[in-house]
């Protein structure tokens, strides 16, 4: 945590950097809004703070939950304690890349420099190994997921994930097949298995991997 760094200005050469696993899009959305706030800006820049901070062409969705009502009061708190070690942060590290959240990214970046912060940052992941090579054909074998993605129409899949540190029950599991299953739409679910206890397995409903077979 941030009140680990603080002996970090006694050491010769040494930098200290934040590091953020959420995404891009929802730290700027929500970083931007608190601080406007907290800088008693949101009244004259109002709508047009998106504009100012947005490449041309990109836009926050409308009706965005605040970054209040996201938190319980806990974790409020323990954020602001977070907040009075920033001065010892020389950048940040976002887990995310620019290819996937570039406009947020940059969002950001302009952001640091409009209250004059380290504009030091580095976009770190996500790292995942999607392809193997097979020296004996001279050729890259693209993992399943991919293959199956050529095939489909831009912006017609759909991707659902939780990350690595949830964990739903049976019973959400089950709660959410139905849901994708009647949507009628394609799509890739990741299903994390990291909280489960050893020996348990994630039960998805029977037959169900039949019953949407190609989407």
């Amino acid at each position: 945590m941030a009140s680990v760094v603080e002996d970090v200005a006694s050491i010769p050469n040494a930098e200290a950097y934040c590091f953020n696993s959420s995404s891009a899009f929802l730290i700027s959305s929500m970083y931007v809004e608190e601080e406007l706030i907290r800088l008693h800006l949101l009244l004259f820049i109002g709508k047009f703070a998106a504009r100012v901070l947005l490449p041309s062409g990109f836009e926050f969705p409308k009706n965005l939950l605040s970054y209040q009502s996201s938190f319980i009061p806990e974790f409020m708190d323990f954020s602001i304690r977070q907040d009075l070690y920033k001065k010892f942060c020389s950048g940040n590290l976002y887990y995310t890349c620019k290819a996937i959240e570039g406009p947020y990214i940059d969002v950001l970046a302009r952001f640091n420099r409009l209250l004059r912060r380290s504009p030091k940052q580095w976009a770190i992941g996500p790292l995942l190994s999607i392809a193997t090579i097979n020296d004996d054909q001279n050729n890259i074998n693209r993992h399943g997921c991919l293959k199956w993605l050529d095939k489909q129409e831009p912006n017609s899949v759909i991707l659902v994930s939780f990350g690595t540190t949830t964990s739903l029950s049976t019973e959400q599991i089950k709660e959410l097949a139905i849901g994708l299953e009647k949507s009628q739409h394609k799509f890739i679910w990741i299903v994390s298995d990291v909280l489960l206890k050893e020996g348990e397995q994630v039960q998805i409903p029977k037959g169900y991997e039949e019953r949407v077979q190609g989407r």
